[in-house]
């Protein structure tokens, strides 16, 4: 079992990377999203209440275990406080950052005028969220 030093160090590094593409991938966008990341159980990461939150996993990948995150959408503290909800479930470490891109392209495209990534994630229906990402991931 790795040490928690490591586990924040490989997180941090995850979450670097995952920040770098989102940045050059959406270079205009100036919505703020919380997006938090947790590569233990233990919710150090407080991925449950963020507007997108990764949970660390792991997932058998040719034979071999890989690290994987399970992907939440629609968590958050003040008024209508509440835990996020499961979208996608053991995406693959190197794919991750390409799964929260269209959850962000699903928002830019299908959001209200003035909607915020919260209301948004509290309207939209997760078959229909769904239906988008596997659309996508086939481009």
């Amino acid at each position: 079992m790795a040490s928690k030093s490591f586990m924040i160090f490989t997180v941090t590094l995850q979450m670097k990377g995952i920040a770098q593409y989102l940045d050059a991938t959406f270079p205009e966008f100036d919505t703020p999203i919380r997006l938090h990341v947790n590569g233990c159980p233990n919710q150090c990461g407080q991925q449950a209440i963020a507007d997108i939150g990764l949970a660390g996993a792991l997932v058998r990948r040719d034979g071999q275990m890989v690290d994987a995150f399970d992907v939440s959408i629609s968590g958050g503290l003040g008024a209508n406080a509440k835990f996020n909800r499961k979208i996608v479930l053991k995406v693959p470490g190197e794919q991750v950052q390409h799964t929260i891109a269209n959850i962000v392209r699903s928002y830019l495209d299908k959001r209200l005028p003035d909607e915020s990534f919260r209301e948004y994630a509290n309207r939209i229906d997760d078959d229909e969220l769904k239906a988008y990402l596997q659309q996508a991931a086939a481009v």
